[in-house]
């Protein structure tokens, strides 16, 4: 795993990108770019900077929604057991498709930053997966994403084919409860893990959540 910020490169449906190209992609401005993968390039920016510490925004789902100042050093140790945690390695694939003004979508880069996770990135929209061909290895949505994709039979395929899940960002209602008892029998193995925003940037602790879930590993931190 990868700690020295300026040693750490974006890789990028499988093309790598220095800090360097970062800056230089923010100097040629933003036309032509999609509006997700600019708004990745513009926290990238800020995350390669001199500054240890860098401005986060919690979702507000477990209360008030806040401004914080965090240690990006922080950050990337709490990457690091999430993805010890997870088992992730370096190339397995992990979508971003939350809002990168909030703490969750910034942790998912920092983990692909430090552990060289291969990011697919896509718009923070209701159907992430949409457009989404290949399995994923990693990805994070909030619930109503998850609801969403759960209702549409060619997205709710793709989903079976992600073999870890993070839901976060947001209260996990009834009504997903309820949807989500079927991935046992479409998951078989695989995992399923939620937790609450790392509001207190301990998202690398999981424990069992979601009895709905029959047979399978669910997580909450």
């Amino acid at each position: 795993m990868i700690f020295d910020r300026q040693q750490q490169h974006l890789l990028l449906e499988g093309k790598e990108y220095t800090p360097e190209d970062i800056a230089r992609f923010i100097a040629e401005g933003a036309e032509n770019t999609p509006s997700a993968l600019w708004d990745l390039y513009l926290f990238l920016n800020e995350w390669f900077n001199d500054s240890p510490v860098i401005t986060v925004h919690t979702s507000g789902s477990t209360g008030t929604p806040k401004e914080l100042i965090v240690r990006k050093d922080q950050m990337m140790q709490s990457a690091r057991l999430t993805c010890e945690f997870l088992n992730l390695k370096q190339g397995e694939s992990a979508l971003l498709c939350m809002n990168l003004r909030y703490i969750g979508a910034m942790m998912l880069v920092v983990r692909a930053l430090v552990a060289g996770l291969d990011l697919i990135v896509r718009p923070a929209s209701g159907h992430p997966l949409s457009d989404v061909k290949q399995p994923l290895r990693f990805a994070a949505m909030v619930p109503l994403q998850v609801y969403n994709t759960l209702r549409t039979p060619e997205e709710k395929e793709r989903l079976k084919q992600t073999e870890i899940l993070i839901i976060g960002g947001g209260a996990i209602d009834e009504a997903l409860e309820t949807s989500g008892s079927c991935l046992f029998y479409l998951w078989h193995d695989r995992n399923l893990v939620s937790y609450r925003p790392p509001s207190s940037q301990r998202n690398s602790c999981f424990r069992t959540l979601l009895p709905v879930f029959f047979g399978k590993s669910v997580f909450i931190s």
